[in-house]
């Protein structure tokens, strides 16, 4: 899309911090920070055949759905006026 993202490695508790400040509740911090870690920790690696039973279709990587709606993502981040 043209545009550098930068990932920014967090705590546990900046995690929980960072939400709490954008309004979600104690619960909703928690629980968000904690599928975040886990994922970190690869508990959401690996794939099996559900996608493409219900879909119909093999699953996409991000990386492959970014590009596929490219236009949409491009539109949505241009600055504003």
């Amino acid at each position: 899309m043209g545009k550098k993202i930068i990932h920014q490695k967090l705590s546990e508790g900046q995690k929980t911090e960072l939400m709490l400040r954008q309004a979600l509740d104690w619960e909703q911090a928690k629980f968000l920070t904690f599928v975040d870690v886990e994922a970190s920790k690869g508990a959401e690696e690996g794939s099996n055949d559900v996608i493409e039973k219900i879909t119909g279709r093999p699953p996409k990587t991000f990386e492959e759905f970014l590009e596929a709606h490219k236009p949409i993502w491009v539109e949505a981040f241009k600055p504003r006026e």
